[in-house]
């Protein structure tokens, strides 16, 4: 089992909803969620975390394509 983990603002542009720069906004906005709580710029997510962006669930990704 591994514990790798992506930065928030890359996780959700590999998603393809935005860019690493909107989802920075998103971010700042309040617009979104990781494990039920608002997130910040600079959290960082593995492939077990719940994030809702704007309400919409982000599927989570394999640890091979985190491109760490």
């Amino acid at each position: 089992m591994s514990y790798t983990s992506i930065r928030l603002n890359k996780y959700i542009s590999d998603s393809g909803i935005c860019s690493r720069r909107e989802a920075d906004s998103f971010i700042e906005r309040g617009f979104v969620m990781v494990n039920g709580e608002r997130a910040e710029i600079g959290d960082r997510v593995t492939r077990w975390d719940t994030v809702m962006v704007n309400g919409q669930w982000i599927e989570p990704r394999d640890d091979e394509d985190l491109d760490l």
